[in-house]
């Protein structure tokens, strides 16, 4: 049963992700209300038709790309959504966080030092107490990341995914590679600006 449920949260994520490139066109980007559903739904149901060998284009995105963590799902229904003023704060330190981690992660787990940190989330109690500790200084100024971890954990207590391992609920190559491009196109942005004070 819960296999049932790992196929399907895959599938939905490979699909809510064929939404969202399609979401940042230029005709489609500014929709907003009923037409901006319409839409949305409309790409989800053309992700899942058969398009190769009788194959949807979900079970392509997921085999390239695995299962998306909980927070790369976040962010892209808030793009999916559309423009959230009071989620951009929150976005931007998701972002700087995940940025920040995959670029300590990724390197340790593919053999750059002898620890290992993906262990560690096998048997998550360290990693819970940090967790615990971005939680509390995050609860007052950024709830939606409150929520987002929190979301992360049960997904990860209730065994949403394939994966035994709650870093995989918590971050993918996919969002740190974007969150890492993103924090060195903000970090840019504010070199050429103090270049030209």
């Amino acid at each position: 049963m819960m296999h049932q449920f790992s196929l399907w949260y895959g599938l939905g994520t490979q699909s809510i992700l064929f939404c969202m490139l399609f979401m940042l066109l230029p005709g489609i980007k500014n929709t907003s209300g009923l037409p901006r559903w319409l839409i949305a739904l409309g790409l989800i149901t053309l992700s899942v038709l058969p398009v190769f060998k009788g194959i949807p284009l979900v079970y392509y995105l997921r085999g390239l790309l695995g299962d998306l963590s909980i927070p790369t799902i976040a962010l892209l229904l808030a793009v999916i959504y559309g423009q959230i003023p009071a989620w951009q704060a929150t976005r931007k330190r998701l972002l700087t966080l995940t940025a920040i981690t995959g670029v300590c992660f990724y390197p340790m787990v593919l053999g750059a030092s002898r620890i290992d940190p993906y262990q560690w989330g096998f048997h998550p109690a360290g990693l819970s107490a940090a967790l615990a500790v971005i939680v509390f200084f995050s609860w007052r100024t950024h709830s939606a990341l409150v929520w987002i971890i929190g979301a992360a954990v049960m997904a990860f207590n209730i065994g949403l995914m394939e994966s035994g391992n709650l870093w995989d609920y918590l971050i993918d190559p996919v969002l740190s590679v974007f969150a890492t491009g993103w924090l060195l196109f903000q970090a840019a942005k504010f070199w050429i600006y103090k270049k030209q004070i």
